[in-house]
């Protein structure tokens, strides 16, 4: 709306992350020196991690733009995936076909394509966005898969890139498997005042202009006083200040533009900004992950399951051997009030397939679940006291790589019988 006006070629402060308005400064210079370095030396596990708007994002798009053409690269810009989700995801992207495979058929297929690229030497670069938001489970089974030892992995390179609270997962003690495969690390920082001052200077100058044409001295340190050198909260500052000289005719914006803008537009240091996922799927080619997400009922609800269940809250010694998850999260309710919810749920589950329970074999398990709840109002164990009885790892399958709990849950699957 401004372009036409100030004379821009385009938006200079769009907050949409572009490769071509990169600013390079020291930490991100040596952020993504240090990407390239590990991927072409294949050291195979990076980490790189930045608070909210410091331009992970818009280092992972120079990144990939680099390695164009030259290796294989996949990018997985939505994480909150199953670990089963996230290889059929990234085999998606490599244009290997899958249908319903289970987790052991997937990473089987997944460890030929790796076979057929040693022979040319290819390396193949798999890029997690966000990585943060993966659960527990799932990075505690890409320990697991990183820990075989057969040639070809060493053809993998994964790149985790995530806020700042992706380092305290990592240093979970449940898993120091992955994190013994972490050869490098790398923080992002703010910009300082200069770097601040030149980043605004480079944006306007790759659409036509520069700072001094369009911001005092004084607005421009008011800028950085306010964004903390997040190049983010930068870009949101300067393209509301934009709009505002538009709208007042104004040619050059001063600090009292600033402060009006600030305290209009509400921006804050410690806010968050989830991107335009239109915008980001216009960059990237996601078929394999718009796929994904349409997936079957069945892992939506694997998916629902991670994220609110625990594994304390099921065997609380076993609590360490999956680690992630948030120990925090509501226990499970005892009593009358326990029964009288999970007795209702049983019946919703019954009335499903009640032709093959039959109405006697329903009542017996709603029975069942209430007697079992009922018995800790009267002096029993709760079910909390008698989950404590935790069953040896062997039994929850917990001490198993994936493909072993896969192999184990296509054994143990259970033979549906009708009740006639």
């Amino acid at each position: 709306m401004y372009n036409e006006y100030f004379g821009f070629s385009e938006d200079p402060f769009n907050l949409t992350p572009d490769p071509d308005f990169l600013f390079m400064a020291l930490s991100h210079r040596e952020g993504l020196s240090s990407m390239m370095s590990g991927i072409e030396k294949r050291m195979g596990l990076i980490t790189v991690t930045g608070d909210v708007g410091t331009g992970k994002t818009t280092l992972i798009y120079t990144l990939l733009k680099d390695l164009k053409g030259r290796l294989r690269t996949v990018f997985i810009f939505n994480p909150r995936l199953t670990f089963r989700q996230l290889f059929k995801t990234i085999l998606l992207e490599l244009k290997v076909p899958v249908a319903g495979e289970n987790t052991y058929t997937l990473l089987q297929k997944f460890k030929v394509f790796l076979r057929e690229r040693l022979a040319e030497d290819e390396t193949v670069v798999i890029i997690i966005d966000e990585a943060h938001q993966l659960s527990g489970r799932v990075l505690n089974d890409l320990g697991w898969f990183l820990e075989e030892d057969y040639p070809a992995l060493k053809l993998l390179q994964i790149l985790l890139v995530g806020q700042l609270e992706l380092e305290p997962k990592l240093e979970s003690a449940n898993l120091q498997r992955l994190k013994k495969k972490i050869t490098i690390r790398y923080r992002l920082l703010p910009l300082t005042r200069e770097e601040s001052k030149g980043y605004i200077d480079h944006r306007l100058k790759v659409v036509g202009s520069s700072s001094s044409k369009i911001f005092t001295p004084e607005a421009v340190d008011l800028i950085y006083e306010s964004a903390k050198g997040i190049p983010r909260l930068i870009n949101k500052i300067c393209d509301g200040a934009l709009f505002a000289a538009f709208e007042s005719s104004t040619s050059k914006i001063d600090a009292n533009m600033i402060r009006d803008v600030i305290v209009k537009e509400e921006i804050d240091y410690e806010e968050e900004f989830i991107p335009d996922e239109e915008v980001v799927a216009e960059k990237e080619d996601t078929l394999g992950q718009e796929i994904i997400a349409r997936e079957e009922v069945s892992d939506e609800k694997e998916v629902a399951a991670e994220e609110t269940v625990t594994p304390g809250e099921k065997f609380p010694a076993a609590k360490e051997g999956i680690g992630g998850m948030d120990d925090s999260r509501q226990q499970p309710e005892g009593g009358l009030q326990g029964a009288r919810s999970l007795f209702k749920k049983v019946g919703v589950g019954a009335v499903a397939s009640g032709k093959k329970l039959g109405i006697e074999a329903v009542a017996s398990v709603r029975t069942a679940v209430f007697s079992l709840f009922h018995r800790h109002e009267n002096g029993g164990p709760s079910p909390r006291e008698a989950a404590k009885q935790t069953p040896p790892l062997e039994e929850t399958g917990e001490n198993l790589s994936p493909e072993q709990r896969s192999k184990k849950e296509q054994e143990e699957r259970p033979i549906d019988i009708e009740v006639k």
